[in-house]
């Protein structure tokens, strides 16, 4: 049987869990082509900043183990023909994040999706920048629960006035 499908050419499609500044234009300037699923929850974790990025000039997002938090992010699919690109954006050739499996609850019910962990977590948390905290709230305002969004405010504002940022 002949077919119109070339040989060896199957789009592979991947689901990506985003929960820091990937919830808006950084991730569409790495990633051209997609489809954002909608609002996730990725539960037994919690938001931390836990690396100091010389890029962004402070803390930058991370999950940590958490069996009563949970975290909030957005749902994305893409052909894994970008995953390389996402891979680099996100520091995995140089060990800074590393991508891991999880599952995550939508409005479809539970889903199996991938997203990045820091690999070296710092003891203490460190303030995200103005910049990059402004990045991480806005993307976060167009996705997450408000409640939810009050209390990242929160806790990077804490985080920030404890480090001596004005």
């Amino acid at each position: 049987m002949k077919s119109d499908e070339p040989i060896g050419l199957e789009s592979t499609q991947v689901l990506y869990f985003a929960y820091g500044s990937c919830m808006g234009s950084d991730f569409q300037n790495t990633v051209p082509e997609f489809q954002r699923l909608g609002r996730a929850v990725l539960k037994g974790y919690r938001l931390a900043f836990t690396h100091f990025s010389r890029n962004r000039m402070g803390g930058v997002a991370d999950i940590v183990p958490d069996k009563k938090s949970h975290v909030e992010g957005v749902l994305y699919e893409f052909d894994e023909e970008f995953l390389f690109d996402l891979d680099v954006r996100e520091g995995v050739p140089y060990n800074v994040y590393r991508r891991i499996e999880v599952v995550v609850e939508t409005a479809r019910g539970p889903l199996e999706a991938f997203t990045y962990e820091v690999v070296d977590k710092s003891v203490h948390e460190v303030a995200p920048s103005i910049e990059y905290a402004e990045l991480v709230l806005q993307s976060a305002a167009l996705h997450v629960d408000p409640s939810y969004l009050t209390q990242l405010r929160s806790h990077i504002r804490n985080l920030q006035l404890a480090s001596g940022q004005p």
